[in-house]
């Protein structure tokens, strides 16, 4: 992603064979650690457990945040000389 873009958590989703749906118990990482204005790598973790106990492995995400292409160059502060 673009820095300075927001970032908006695609989330998960989780699912029990006896629970059956249990997307509302996860537990999510790492989301405040996020600085779209800083570049760099984060990391986003998934955690669920059904009602027994059992956890789930937790899943991670990486949200990397570099420079924002620019399209078109005086916007950007570059110069264009044509000889």
């Amino acid at each position: 992603m673009g820095a300075g873009s927001t970032y908006g958590d695609a989330g998960a989703a989780a699912w029990d064979n006896v629970d059956g749906d249990i997307t509302a118990n996860i537990v999510t990482g790492g989301l405040s650690e996020i600085d779209t204005n800083a570049l760099g790598s984060y990391t986003v973790t998934y955690g669920v457990s059904d009602t027994s106990g059992h956890a789930a492995t937790q899943v991670t995400r990486w949200v990397n945040v570099g420079a924002t292409p620019c399209f078109y160059p005086p916007a950007c502060g570059y110069r264009i000389r044509i000889d």
